[in-house]
């Protein structure tokens, strides 16, 4: 097999330019018609972007309405616990007050108390020595002489006055 290869005829200039710009033309019409499937392809995505992100937004913008909504019963939330909390500290003051009042009261009343404690002691102290004077006084007189006292209070107008019965007087003496 013998292989013919034909062989082009030679050109001339403006044959070999009309070629070569048929060939740019051809090279350009290629790379337009795929800049512009390119630059399709990306309008189809930047479209599909579009559409993305004005779906975001308005999720968005969605969330953010029942955000601030929320913000807004926060805020209500915060300032009616806000009042309450002063109404508590005013209450807490007011309470402060009052123990500092009773503290002082209760303070005044264990002074006091002490006072009555010690006035209280000194009275039996010397109700205990005027008891103890009053029993060697009986123990240095003799039962004899006792008796005779009594007896003669009876003879006694002003005693009498002030004594009903003299036999039970008699009988409450401390034994000799």
């Amino acid at each position: 097999m013998s292989i013919i290869i034909a062989q082009e005829a030679p050109l001339g200039r403006k044959a070999r330019r009309q070629r070569f710009a048929i060939q740019k033309i051809d090279e350009l019409s290629a790379e337009n018609t795929s800049l512009q499937s390119k630059l399709c392809a990306t309008e189809e995505a930047l479209s599909e972007q579009r559409s993305k992100a004005r779906e975001i937004q308005e999720s968005l913008e969605s969330e953010l309405g029942v955000l601030q909504s929320r913000v807004a019963e926060l805020e209500k939330s915060l300032s009616m616990r806000a009042l309450e909390t002063e109404r508590l500290e005013r209450a807490i003051g007011f309470l402060k007050q009052e123990l500092d009042e009773v503290s002082t009261a209760k303070e005044q009343l264990r002074v006091d108390n002490q006072q009555l404690a010690a006035e209280n002691k000194g009275i039996k102290i010397n109700r205990a020595r005027n008891e103890i004077e009053a029993w060697r006084a009986i123990g240095s007189k003799t039962p004899w002489k006792r008796c005779y006292r009594v007896i003669e209070g009876f003879f006694r107008k002003e005693s009498s006055e002030s004594r009903r019965d003299g036999f039970e007087t008699l009988l409450r003496l401390p034994p000799p």
